[in-house]
């Protein structure tokens, strides 16, 4: 933690000595006369769509045809500017805030008859080609384009209301999510997630418990990039998906307010308030999630590996109640014109409660029943994870030169207690012997994470170069106790009890230099990185060392063609590391027959992406199309064995744990593991486009296809397999007068293929409709998700030993009414002097 200590000091006294140079004007009200020989320049920034002033944001000034920075300023609350005293000449001046387009003004002359250059209003455009977090204060198209990237503006998506950032995930284009809440990327599950451009102090935890708790309210927009440059952390082999949430940083008092009711006792609230005056900037907000939602299911497996062969069939329905709090606050300080402070905290508590009940049927043939059980669970989560974020932004004198560096703090100590209860019963329906269990859990995570990015523009090349150092810590301690009748209290058993501790430290160093012309642009990076993990089993003594040094380079040429076309190829590496449950050896026995065990020995995969894009735009139309490429190595995938093949299809150290449970598994228990399958590849297209019909009717959609082929020989003989995949969405807005908006959505894939099986189709149809009053402060939105309640996941898995027939369903078809109301403090006139002049709108130099 030396070198980040050291790195913050240095830029907060760097920021302490920007005060002096940059803080206040000399005495207050009316302004000292020019010197002979001086001038000025003046003006007011708005915002070019909505008029309103724009405060706080930087202007500097450099001399005409240099790019040595002279002096600035940061504009008034009311958008003024005034920058003096200058020299008669010639000047230009870039404006920079966040959230908008850097605005560079030329050719602004002073001189003796013309002292005071005055600029009028000067407009800034937001911005939509930035990976990180921006105020927006204008309509936007729902999508915007760019070769690299593309931007999903979910704030008006009525598709939202209600859910968290999984319901928005799953209404963005090429993004899929299964029954388990794992989100893919052009069917690939090794994504990278991002929350404001920044990877989450908390991913130790499962990443589908991170986005439940975002709310949907509070995402502004997703970004989608499937061939990061080397400066993006190579983690996620599909690619990077950016959550970028609303930023609290209008000018004044605001307050923005939601509440949401659904069907089936579901609830949530957020509300968010900030107070920016001057250089501060507090804001804080708050959201309430309550959740209760049923799943159902059934499993048919055919096994072979005894010499007479049995069915076993499984229904299963279970609920899950999951309640969030979670609190956020935070401050930005603008220091100068040229650094800017801002640090936050969030802290959350989760809990939740899931029951759940199985029906077995043993059958030795279709038609010959011969055992039944009945095994129920009930199971309590909680968790209170919370982060501290600092960062500082410093601009240098030459212009495009800056520095950023970052520094979160993230701990999550968590537990869990469920208990198990097992019933066996003969064809009567008499009890014939009942096993009784409980477990629990201690978890906890920590993470800190430091970034610098520095950015140097050199004789018309940008060179950027930065590093990260991440350490991570997360440790688990479960006991698993067994029911004694004859002493009537649990003892622990030790055999199948384990606690592991897995540290993972990475150093990460990246170079990138990008060329632009007219016409062209040409950008090259390299990345390194370090990693240095340890899997430590305390129970049994036993250490897994996995240390391994990566080469990530990244190269990308586009051409800009006439007729609004541009074209790109490009090309990236990129990583996927195994988490923690894919490691840990020790199984879960929540069903004894269906075993989930991770594999100590799993290794990282990387993947070579290479993409041609095309992008073309016409008046109403924008269409971007990509061919894509993708061969990856050492594929981490899901593999399913049966626990008397385990000892062939397994590695000995896998297979050697598995001994450790044979006395509370049967030889016919499925075993669901990890494994590293030798190779794969995917070759497809993808097309996504926005067509504005009318003024009130846009259409939006894409469609992605591709060849999936797999090739584990590695670890079973004829373990390949191939075949072709595709998804489409479609989404239909309707914007009318009067404030009323109505929104259709559908969303389709087609069947698939695993390296064991195949995955059936999946298709689902959601409505919603709004009304906006009070001059759009407040809105009332009713959604339907799910109308036809199709939304459900099928999977035909076929190995040497079994067949296996699942189908899994939770609950999809709900019914939200939703109501949001949003406060913005007025703008207040003053008036006074001559005339009673209206002192916030005129220029007051």
């Amino acid at each position: 933690m030396t070198r980040p200590i050291l790195h913050l000091t240095f830029f907060l006294m760097l920021s302490l000595w920007s005060i002096n140079l940059y803080g206040q004007r000399p005495g207050g009200g009316q302004r000292p006369p020019l010197p002979p020989g001086k001038g000025a320049i003046a003006g007011k920034l708005i915002d070019a769509s909505t008029e309103e002033a724009i405060g706080f944001a930087n202007i500097l000034v450099y001399p005409k045809g240099d790019s040595i920075l002279l002096t600035g300023v940061t504009s008034k609350e009311n958008g003024m500017f005034f920058v003096r005293p200058l020299d008669f000449g010639s000047y230009r001046i870039i404006i920079n805030y966040i959230g908008y387009d850097d605005l560079e003004l030329t050719d602004i002359t002073i001189s003796e008859e013309n002292k005071v250059a005055r600029l009028g209003p000067v407009r800034l455009f937001t911005a939509a080609n930035q990976l990180a977090e921006v105020e927006v204060t204008a309509e936007r198209e729902a999508i915007e384009f760019g070769l690299d990237k593309k931007v999903f503006n979910v704030e008006k998506n009525l598709g939202n209301v209600g859910g968290d950032a999984l319901e928005v995930l799953k209404n963005i284009p090429s993004i899929t999510l299964d029954t388990e809440g794992n989100v893919s990327l052009r069917g690939s599950q090794n994504v990278r997630i991002l929350v404001n451009g920044k990877p989450s102090g908390l991913s130790g935890l499962d990443r589908r418990a991170i986005l439940e708790q975002i709310p949907a309210s509070t995402i502004l927009r997703v970004e989608v990039l499937t061939n990061p440059s080397a400066k993006y952390d190579p983690e996620g082999t599909a690619g990077i998906i950016n959550i970028v949430t609303k930023n609290q940083n209008k000018k004044g008092f605001n307050l923005t307010s939601q509440i949401n009711i659904g069907t089936r006792n579901k609830y949530n609230a957020a509300i968010g308030v900030n107070q920016r005056v001057g250089k501060f900037n507090v804001f804080a907000s708050y959201n309430y999630r309550y959740d209760d939602r049923f799943r159902a299911g059934a499993r048919t497996r055919t096994n072979f590996f005894f010499d007479d062969p049995f069915i076993l069939n499984q229904d299963f329905l279970g609920s899950r109640i999951r309640q969030n709090h979670n609190l956020r606050a935070g401050l930005d300080y603008y220091l100068s014109p040229m650094t800017t402070l801002n640090a936050s905290g969030t802290f959350s508590w989760r809990a939740s409660q899931e029951e759940s009940t199985v029906q077995f049927r043993y059958l030795s043939d279709p038609a010959t029943l011969y055992q039944t059980s009945e095994r129920t669970e009930q199971e309590d989560n909680n968790s209170q994870p919370f982060e501290y974020d600092l960062g500082l932004r410093h601009l240098f004198d030459r212009e495009g030169q800056e520095i950023n560096v970052t520094l979160r703090y993230a701990e999550s100590p968590g537990n869990s207690l469920s208990d198990f209860t097992e019933l066996f019963f003969d064809l009567d329906g008499n009890t014939l012997a009942d096993t009784i269990q409980r477990s629990s859990s201690e978890r906890f995570n920590r993470t800190i994470i430091q970034q610098t990015d520095y950015v140097l523009p050199l004789d018309g090349y940008l060179l950027e170069a930065g590093g990260l150092f991440s350490w991570k810590t997360l440790s688990d301690d479960f006991i698993v106790e067994n029911f004694d009748p004859g002493t009537q209290d649990y003892q622990v058993n030790a055999d199948i009890s384990n606690d592991f501790i897995y540290r993972e430290d990475i150093y990460a160093v990246y170079l990138q230099g990008t060329k632009e012309t007219e016409k062209w642009a040409l950008q090259a990076g390299l990345r390194a990185e370090q990693a240095f993990t340890n899997f430590e089993l305390i129970s049994s003594g036993d250490n897994f060392i996995n240390n391994y040094f990566l080469l990530f380079p990244s190269a990308s040429i586009t051409r800009n063609l006439s007729n609004n076309r541009q074209i790109q190829l490009s090309y990236s590496r990129r990583v996927n590391r195994p988490r923690t449950r894919s490691l840990n050896p020790f199984p879960s026995l929540a069903d004894p027959r269906n075993i989930r065990v991770g594999n100590p020995r799993l290794l990282p995969e990387t993947i070579n992406s290479l993409e041609l894009g095309i992008q073309k735009s016409w008046d109403k139309v924008t269409l971007t199309s990509a061919v894509f490429f993708k061969d990856t190595r050492q594929i981490m995938q899901r593999y399913t064995t049966s626990f008397a093949e385990a000892e062939t299809e397994l590695n000995e150290d896998l297979y050697n744990y598995l001994l450790t449970f044979a006395s509370v598994v049967d030889d016919s228990a499925r075993v669901l593991t990890w494994a590293n399958l030798e190779s794969g590849q995917s070759i497809g297209l993808e097309f996504v486009g926005n067509v504005r019909l009318t003024p009130w009717w846009t259409i939006n959609g894409n469609f992605t296809a591709y060849r999936r082929q797999i090739n584990g020989d590695n670890v079973e003989s004829d373990l390949t397999n191939n075949g072709y995949m595709g998804s489409g969405r479609i989404m239909s807005i309707f914007n009318f007068k009067k404030s009323w908006n109505i929104q259709l959505s559908g969303f389709y894939r087609t069947r698939g293929v695993t390296a064991q099986g195949m995955i059936d189709p999946i298709y689902s149809v959601d409505a919603a409709i709004r009304k906006e009053f009070l001059n759009r402060r407040a809105s009332v939105t009713l959604r339907i998700s799910d109308i036809g309640n199709t939304r459900q996941f099928s999977f035909l898995t076929e190995t040497s030993t079994f067949d296996l027939d699942q189908t899994f369903k939770r609950e999809s078809q709900i019914v939200y009414l939703g109501f949001s109301f949003a406060l913005q403090q007025e703008k207040r006139k003053r008036r006074g002097g001559r005339g009673g002049r209206e002192g916030d709108d005129e220029m007051d130099f």
